[in-house]
């Protein structure tokens, strides 16, 4: 098993973790569990690459005013006795 383990970390690129190589090893009828998988890859010392931590892009503009990101809570669609009060 350590083999077939090692050959699909390696066609990989050494992306795949235990639960991908578990869901492969069963598609080829093999009788494994994620658990099973992962000790045996921390006993061959490898381990598949965690996805990215997500990165914002979006910069916030300090002139922007509170009516310009909430436009329809000033709406006639909406009424209130004291309109646009925020």
């Amino acid at each position: 098993m350590e083999v077939k383990i090692l050959a699909r970390h390696r066609a990989s690129k050494g992306t795949y973790g235990s639960p991908r190589i578990t869901a492969d090893l069963r598609d080829e009828r093999e009788a494994v569990s994620v658990n099973t998988v992962a000790a045996v890859m921390v006993d061959l010392g490898i381990e598949g690459i965690s996805p990215r931590t997500f990165k914002t892009t979006t910069v916030v503009d300090p002139a922007v005013t509170a009516l310009a990101e909430f436009p329809r809570l000033c709406s006639p669609r909406f009424p209130t006795r004291e309109r646009c009060r925020l």
